[in-house]
């Protein structure tokens, strides 16, 4: 079967790390995906591998990237960026989720969606999720703001969790169209 790039949906992420121990020489984070096509991950500074499936698995095909941190001095911050492309997401309801995933202890994580203007998601449709081993129901209250369009549909979702449980990947789901507007 031949896998075509049909579509893509772009991931620009940055952390601010801060280098707790001295013998530390890598920050490694994991981004997966459902779709057959792998990623393309672009960053400098950075070395992207394939990460086997195993019981930690998130997704079903997960890559690590690996940032070299060994100049960065004891407690010092910096900044590691990078962007994904992911191909042929969104195509199916079980693909119509989006997320981050929390791996190491941090003071609070911030995750926005901007969809597209001819596919929207009504506000009573979008549902908030953390995935450890399964799917679990967040009641996010005021933790999430909507930006919504003239016909009331959502364009921008932005989520702040403050002090995520490490080592889950914090998920939004929706219905694309429940009210039937867009194609």
């Amino acid at each position: 079967m031949r896998l075509e790039k049909k579509s893509s949906a772009v991931s620009r992420d940055r952390y601010t790390i801060v280098k707790t121990q001295y013998q530390a020489r890598n920050y490694v984070h994991i981004v997966g995906t459902s779709s057959r096509i792998p990623p393309e991950i672009t960053c400098t500074r950075c070395k992207v591998t394939l990460r086997y499936p195993d019981d930690a698995s998130r997704a079903s095909n997960e890559f690590k990237i690996v940032f070299d941190i060994s100049n960065i001095k004891l407690e010092e911050k910096a900044n590691v960026e990078y962007t994904t492309k992911y191909w042929n997401a969104f195509q199916t309801p079980d693909q119509w989720w989006a997320g981050m995933r929390v791996l190491y202890q941090t003071e609070s994580a911030s995750f926005s969606i901007i969809f597209p203007a001819k596919k929207r998601a009504a506000a009573d449709k979008i549902r908030y999720l953390y995935h450890d081993t399964k799917d679990h129901s967040l009641d996010v209250g005021s933790q999430v703001t909507l930006e919504k369009d003239d016909n009331g549909q959502v364009g921008r979702l932005t989520w702040y969790i403050a002090y995520p449980s490490t080592d889950r990947s914090y998920r939004v789901h929706w219905d694309w169209n429940p009210s039937g507007h867009g194609d």
